[in-house]
């Protein structure tokens, strides 16, 4: 005979934490890592990069969605915690991945998104007017 095991509300949120943590800490290294380092010689350089690399905003946008369900995660490990001083403490820790999270979203929204612009503008910009150096606007 089969016997059904009911989990525990703790149980249950162990295991949606941890997969969330695995989950979202693999999309992050692994977007991070196709992300690459970002050329801080000129603010040409770092254009042109941006301008040559399409996937760009793609890798920002996996990247900010791998640490929602990173943060996500560390939320659902927080509200497995029984003990009371461990459960305030576990609360004070989830606002604080709060705040991390709405910070690194701003930032890599930013940089995902309004750097492809500007780079396709001053790429532009570089087409119309060959000849002309605008390094010194953009540095």
């Amino acid at each position: 005979m089969r016997e059904e095991r009911q989990l525990t509300r703790e149980q249950v949120l162990l295991r949606i934490g941890a997969v969330c943590l695995v989950v979202g800490s693999v999309l992050v290294v692994v977007f991070r890592t196709l992300h690459g380092d970002l050329p801080t010689d000129t603010g040409e350089a770092a254009l042109s990069y941006v301008a040559s690399y399409p996937i760009y905003p793609l890798v920002h946008l996996v990247d900010v969605l791998g640490f929602l369900v990173f943060a996500g995660g560390l939320v659902a490990l927080s509200g497995s915690l029984t003990h009371r001083v461990a459960w305030a403490i576990g609360r004070l820790g989830v606002a604080s991945v709060l705040v991390g999270a709405a910070v690194h979203i701003v930032d890599f929204s930013i940089d995902g998104f309004g750097l492809p612009m500007l780079a396709g503008t001053y790429h532009i910009y570089c087409t119309i007017h060959q000849g002309m150096n605008l390094t010194i606007i953009v540095q």
